[in-house]
Order: C-alpha cells, then sequence, then structure tokens
C-alpha cells in the first residue's frame, strides 16, 4: 500500500509540473503535427523520499485548424495510468511544460545552451518558470525546446513542486 501512495503522489506532481501556462511561452511548435504524431519521454522523479521512473508517451489524436488533441499515457514502474487527452488552441504560445490556463507562472529566465539527451546532442533554447499551480501548489520549472523535435520541440523538462521532483527526457518520436 505505501508503494501506491508514493506512485500517487509521485503522478499528482507530474500533473501539476505538466498542467502548467506560460504566460511567457515560445511560439506554438504544434502547428506542423499531425495525427499520429507521437513523443516518449523517460521520466525520474522523487516523491516522499522515494524514487519512481516512468515513461510517457505523447500522441496526436486530432486536429484541426483551430486546436490539436494529444493524448498522454504514463507507465509508472511498469504500470499504466489512465491516459488523459487535452486540447491545445493552434493560435496561441504553447510549451510542453506548461498547459493550463488556471495556473499562474511566470517566466524567470530563458537561454541558448547545447543539451544532450539519450545519447544526442540538440541546440536547444530553455525557459524557466515559476509559479503556482490551479489547486495552489508551488512550481518552479525548466524546459528544453529543440527544433525538429515532433510535438512542440521538447527535449528536456525538469520541475519541482512540495510533492516531489521530476526530470524528463525525450527517448524517442515520430508519426504512425
Amino acid at each position: 500500500m505505501k508503494s501506491t501512495t508514493v506512485v500517487a503522489a509521485l503522478v499528482l506532481c507530474l500533473v501539476s509540473l505538466n498542467a502548467v501556462r506560460a504566460e511567457d511561452a515560445v511560439p506554438n511548435g504544434l502547428k506542423d503535427a499531425k495525427v499520429g504524431d507521437w513523443a516518449e519521454y523517460s521520466m525520474k522523479g522523487s516523491a516522499k523520499g522515494h524514487d519512481v521512473e516512468m515513461t510517457q508517451k505523447r500522441t496526436v489524436t486530432a486536429k484541426d485548424e483551430k486546436s490539436i488533441t494529444v493524448k498522454t499515457d504514463i507507465s509508472v514502474m511498469g504500470h499504466a495510468v489512465p491516459g488523459r487527452e487535452i486540447t491545445i488552441p493552434l493560435d496561441k504560445p504553447y510549451n510542453p511544460g506548461v498547459n493550463d490556463p488556471d495556473a499562474k507562472v511566470e517566466k524567470v529566465d530563458e537561454g541558448d545552451e547545447k543539451v544532450t539527451v539519450n545519447g544526442k546532442d540538440y541546440d536547444a533554447h530553455w525557459m524557466h518558470y515559476k509559479g503556482t499551480s490551479k489547486a495552489g501548489t508551488p512550481i518552479d520549472g525548466k524546459v528544453w525546446m529543440a527544433k525538429g523535435i515532433g510535438l512542440g520541440g521538447m527535449v528536456k523538462m525538469e520541475g519541482t513542486s512540495d510533492r516531489g521532483a521530476v526530470t524528463m527526457q525525450l527517448t524517442n518520436f515520430g508519426s504512425k
């Protein structure tokens, strides 16, 4: 039962970290995405002193001229967590680590750097943001974006909240 509680706390942390909105975001990199495009990420996190490894797959399930729908499936320590879909407007800036219109977030800093993820080098633009989730959870995150990467360009994300910390890195991307 204790491991179930830790997994639940970490998933809540991930939802908080992935469910914030950036007032200062990058241009919407999803405009060129097509139904069937996907990106997979490996994630390592900690919650309440316990380390947890996860995988996440984001897949475009629908798209029209105004919005795109992305389904996110997560596996925590080999156990599937029910996926969820979010619809993202294409006429507004988009940052894959920053999505919830009710969160209060501001950009703290940004820059460019070469980042190595999964053995590959990327020229990336990063943004550090801080804020508060809809539920009032403090959030501190950094996201690295690179051109040529599916689903908005995220290659790496790090974040912390009062529930724990997580690092997410791109492992693969493609199209069905």
